[in-house]
């Protein structure tokens, strides 16, 4: 039964097999592995963007809140009647204390209920101990009087707007408190923190390298920021604070643009934390900041800003987590296909070899190569083991006529049946006189070549080497396949020996041996051809009349005078039946009608000039 031609590689096959699987449980556990690790980077960055804007925060609450600790500290002295207000002396020396202890706070105020004011300030471009204190009346102070009436009413530390004052020329921010006792307001207790000193305490925090922090009030203009410490801006009592546009950073300044304005995804899920990303002057800056309150009616933004490439170590680590693990990816493929390759190559290898044998070219077979896989080892010694045998086999059968049964494959084509074909029969004149004078190596040495040089002249003209009888070899025409030409195969068969027979007769005699003569007979008829022999032994050959009449002919060549043809050392003869067949017969002679022995009537005989 013949089988369906496979058409998927085995090779290719195991490549994408053995692939598919790396690559899927690759794929699971690089995506898996980085799910989980851009989850927990994001969360990283989210927390460490929280850390970040709260330690500024923190950090802008522990500049602050010293003073209002001062404030506190004195107001409670006075409510428990440890301190007396109307005391100046002792009054001014909490104040002055409270600037010892607090030094981020520029002056301290007390102005009482007549709207005289006591104040204990440092002394501009001296060292922070040095102070100085003056009093004023300040009845017609719109802003004093506006701070007074504030704390009259409402209790505890109030912050309240910038200001801006022409002594000592800075932008001030107010902390007020009331001072009562026994429900009786007896003043109000104002410290006077400078905007440039909170600024130059905000321009050494750096919790990111290249960062710049900021305080913005009421989001459009700048409290506090590294460029107010040492630059003079232009401030004026109705703006005591600059604008953003106005203190020499473009990129704090574009911070509430809308245009290449990005969300910032690290920050979904947080609370009160808030950023973007900006893309400015073709770069790319996070801006990271938090709404404080507790600091007067107008809300502090805090925050600060730095360049995206600054701070991607993480997202750079991903990334390149990312990039290692398709890299691993590849290889695991590549690998894969190289594994796969080198366990179907013995496969290949013995589907090539196979494929050979099938086209019964079994000497251009090798031997498959062993393999570490016992199966495959396994494998390899048995197919060995049977081209071994099938090397021998060979030899012994005939591989066109086996190579053009299996081509007909009908399962009829070495049934035994009636056919007319065309036959040969050769024979060397005067072997046994020849045989008798060489050794038996000789011998077979001689057979073998001139039956090979016969054996391809047949062929070469489609022609069914039938057998070898001694020094005799018989060879037919027409079966399996069915050759309408078979009478012009074989005369052009027959020539071919001749000539190969003449050549080799040259070659013979320049070595100083014999040349050998060839008697060559033909005759076509009915025979019977097929599978023929014991069930262990069986040929496909010919039997029939036709073979006798074949064998007679050859054996007439001997009375043939083959000097009356063209020189050669071949004769060749034939019955009419073959010479009528021919298309062109004008080198063939009638030797005239002769009778067979043991045969009734008579043949005309030819012989080839």
């Amino acid at each position: 039964m013949r089988l369906a031609r496979g058409g998927v590689s085995l090779t290719v096959t195991l490549a994408v097999s053995i692939s598919l699987l790396v690559l899927v449980a690759v794929v699971v556990v690089l995506g898996l592995g980085l799910v989980s690790g851009a989850r927990n980077t994001m969360a990283l960055l989210r927390d460490k963007s929280e850390l970040f804007v709260s330690s500024i925060v923190q950090r802008v609450r522990s500049h602050l809140e010293p003073a209002e600790r001062q404030l506190e500290f004195i107001e409670n002295l006075v409510a428990e009647r440890a301190l007396d207000p109307t005391d100046q002396d002792r009054m001014v020396t909490m104040m002055t204390g409270s600037l010892a202890a607090a030094p981020q706070i520029s002056a301290i105020l007390f102005m009482n209920k007549e709207r005289q004011t006591f104040i204990i300030g440092r002394v501009p471009g001296k060292p922070p101990s040095k102070v100085r204190f003056f009093r004023r009346n300040d009845s017609r102070d719109e802003v004093m009087n506006q701070a007074y009436d504030q704390t009259k009413v409402q209790k505890g530390v109030i912050w309240g707007d910038p200001v801006w004052r022409e002594l000592p020329q800075e932008t001030m921010l107010n902390l007020l408190i009331g001072l009562q006792r026994d429900g009786q307001f007896l003043g109000v207790l104002i410290a006077a923190v400078s905007v440039r000193r909170l600024s130059n305490y905000l321009s050494h925090l750096a919790p990111v390298s290249g960062a710049s922090a900021f305080v913005l009030y009421n989001k459009n203009r700048v409290l506090a920021h590294a460029n107010l410490t040492g630059t003079k801006f232009p401030r004026t009592k109705e703006e005591p604070l600059p604008a953003l546009s106005k203190i020499g950073d473009p990129i704090l300044a574009a911070i509430w643009q809308k245009e290449n304005r990005y969300p910032l995804d690290v920050l979904r899920g947080g609370e009160d934390l808030k950023g973007h990303v900006l893309e400015i002057l073709s770069d790319e800056f996070i801006f990271l900041y938090r709404e404080a309150s507790g600091f007067g009616d107008k809300p502090w933004q805090i925050g600060s800003y730095f360049r995206s490439a600054d701070v991607n170590s993480e997202l750079e680590r991903l990334k390149r987590a990312m990039f290692a693990g398709l890299i691993w990816l590849v290889l695991s493929v590549f690998v894969a296909v190289l594994l796969a390759g080198r366990i179907a190559k013995p496969i290949v290898e013995l589907a090539g070899a196979a494929s050979k044998i099938g086209q019964l070219e079994i000497s251009k077979t090798s031997e498959l190569p062993g393999s570490v896989f016992r199966e495959l080892n396994q494998q390899a010694v048995a197919f060995n083991s049977m081209l071994h045998g099938l090397k021998w086999f060979e030899a012994y059968v005939p591989k066109k006529l086996v190579r053009r049964l299996i081509q007909q494959d009908d399962g009829n084509a070495a049934k035994s049946e009636e056919r007319v074909v065309m036959v040969m029969f050769t024979d060397i004149a005067g072997f046994t006189t020849l045989s008798e004078a060489m050794p038996a190596a000789e011998l077979a040495s001689l057979l073998n070549d001139h039956f090979a040089m016969l054996a391809s002249c047949i062929e070469s003209e489609d022609g069914t080497g039938d057998k070898f009888i001694g020094d005799s070899v018989m060879a037919f025409w027409g079966a399996p396949d069915e050759q309408p030409d078979h009478a012009e195969r074989a005369v052009r068969a027959a020539n071919s020996i001749r000539t190969a027979v003449d050549q080799d007769n040259a070659r013979r005699t320049a070595q100083g041996l014999a040349p050998l003569a060839v008697r060559i007979g033909l005759h076509s008829g009915s025979v019977t051809v097929g599978n023929i022999g014991a069930p262990e032994r069986i040929n496909y050959t010919i039997v029939g009349d036709t073979v006798n009449v074949v064998q007679w002919l050859e054996q007439f060549a001997k009375s043939v005078d083959n000097a009356a043809a063209r020189p050669s050392s071949v004769t060749v003869v034939s019955s009419g039946a073959i010479v009528g067949q021919l298309k062109k017969n004008d080198d063939w002679f009638s030797l005239g009608m002769h009778n067979l022995r043991g045969r009734d009537g008579k043949i005309e005989v030819f012989y080839l000039g």
